[in-house]
């Protein structure tokens, strides 16, 4: 991956691995596991599965009785799908819908591998699809300022977002508008590889707009289709590759003000989320 003029050259992967567990002590017979339709599941000890510490999955929003009921499960059912980056993700919405299913049978509690995260809204995997289920835009401050990371999008075989220097108060909105932009990337990886399911690299622009109706997309699929002009309010951002230095590693696309910007990350920050929710122009 390398940025070239005015675009970023990123690879698609070959192979995208959907991962989910269902953490129970009443396992379903092997019987009533699902074995075919590229869909493989198997029960084993909880100690032998990979899950995510119990602290970890606080940290991403567990409730009380459904962490409880995380950490008294005995067994621990995997399901396992391989697929490609096409949207929609076939494979990552089997392996989903057959762990719900594995799920609502035993009691169990649904844990998505990747975020990784506790399962406790059911997600669409049709029409009303919601890209904000299916990823997360864990922060942490460094000094006085957030970092963000998003985590989720590797499963449509897109790079994780990165954003830098946002002001503490802006945290819910930055996150939104982190979201806004997962959709407008996610939107074009769709259309791209509709049109060249084999491609290997694909051209992205360095400079794009985010705007309300995306924002919206990501959490309701209903509004993209409202005719609600407010809703095309838009604010540009920049985008920068910063590729994994090692094999596991994400890589990520940093999300930057555009070049004519004259000002500090934290004041664009400030400016984008003035653009979009109290429809005050971006000043460059």
């Amino acid at each position: 991956m390398h940025r070239v003029a005015d675009t970023i050259v990123t690879s698609v992967p070959e192979r995208l691995l959907a991962v989910y567990a269902v953490v129970t002590s009443d396992p379903p017979d092997g019987d009533l596991l699902p074995s075919s339709g590229g869909l493989a599941a198997d029960v084993v000890p909880r100690d032998m599965a990979p899950l995510p510490a119990s602290a970890l999955v606080r940290a991403m929003g567990a409730d009380s009785a459904t962490l409880e009921a995380y950490e008294a499960g005995s067994h621990a059912v995997l399901v396992r799908a391989v697929g490609t980056a096409t949207f929609p993700p076939a494979h990552e919405f089997a392996a989903y819908k057959a762990a719900q299913t594995i799920s609502d049978l035993s009691g169990g509690v649904l844990v998505d591998t990747l975020i990784p995260r506790l399962v406790t809204r059911p997600r669409d995997v049709g029409d009303d699809f919601r890209l904000a289920d299916w990823m997360v835009l864990p922060h942490s401050l460094h000094g006085s300022l957030l970092w963000f990371t998003s985590k989720g999008l590797t499963r449509f075989g897109l790079s994780e977002l990165q954003s830098h220097g946002i002001p503490q108060p802006l945290a819910n909105a930055w996150g939104a508008v982190l979201t806004g932009i997962a959709q407008v990337l996610l939107r074009e990886h769709a259309r791209a590889l509709a049109e060249d399911p084999s491609a290997a690299l694909r051209e992205v622009p360095a400079t794009q707009e985010v705007s309300l109706r995306d924002i919206a997309a990501a959490y309701s699929d209903h509004a993209r289709f409202g005719k609600d002009a407010g809703l095309d309010t838009a604010a540009p951002f920049r985008l920068e590759l910063d590729p994994a230095t090692e094999e596991s590693a994400d890589s990520f696309l940093s999300v930057l003000p555009p070049d004519d910007f004259g000002g500090t990350p934290d004041q664009w920050a400030g400016e984008v989320v003035r653009t979009l929710f109290t429809g005050h122009d971006a000043a460059g």
